[in-house]
């Protein structure tokens, strides 16, 4: 980034952000490998909201991390940047028509400089314990007033990327249960207590 580091302004810190992060930590998504299930939502999305990038977003500690990118070569970016950080926070969608007249965002780099966003369209993504991981994003290269239908749109391929999301949670959950139990038999055949 030119000229310093960009702080956004106005950004508020999720309630529970301890346990949100954790729920995070605990669907395995980031750092993960792609999912067609995920790059078929930003795909598809993409095409029907006609905008050049669409992005499933997950809102780490300090960065958001691109689970599934569509017109975007960017894997990660610093959270303090982030749109989608706002939408997290509000756990509603967020719609921004022009960024560079915003003034939470007008001089980020992902305004100024590559990839030059301007207008975005963010709903919250939620785990199944009601915590906002991260966001399904829609934005365009110039600025556009997202209207109630683009809403709606967005929101069910949102609930889409949210049963992938539930689907991992479970799947984590139910091998999780079965390491606990399979250590559990292993301590009674030995005698040997895992505690």
């Amino acid at each position: 980034m030119r000229g310093g580091r960009f702080i956004l302004t106005a950004m508020r810190t999720p309630p529970n952000e301890a346990d949100r992060l954790a729920t995070l930590h605990r669907t395995g998504l980031l750092d993960s490998e792609p999912a067609e299930s995920f790059d078929r939502v930003t795909r598809l999305a993409a095409r029907t909201l006609n905008v050049p990038t669409v992005l499933v977003s997950l809102v780490d500690t300090t960065r958001q991390w691109f689970k599934s990118r569509f017109g975007c070569e960017l894997q990660e970016s610093p959270r303090d940047i982030s749109f989608c950080t706002h939408t997290v926070a509000r756990r509603q969608p967020l719609i921004v028509p022009d960024a560079a007249l915003d003034v939470r965002f007008a001089n980020s780099p992902l305004v100024t400089e590559a990839p030059y966003f301007r207008a975005y369209l963010g709903i919250p993504l939620f785990a199944r314990d009601g915590h906002a991981v991260g966001a399904l994003c829609a934005i365009d290269s110039r600025p556009r007033e997202f209207n109630n239908e683009d809403v709606a749109v967005l929101s069910d391929f949102a609930r889409i990327a949210e049963d992938a999301i539930h689907a991992l949670e479970a799947a984590n959950q139910s091998r999780d249960h079965d390491l606990q139990s399979e250590t559990r038999g292993i301590s009674l055949v030995t005698g040997i207590s895992r505690e």
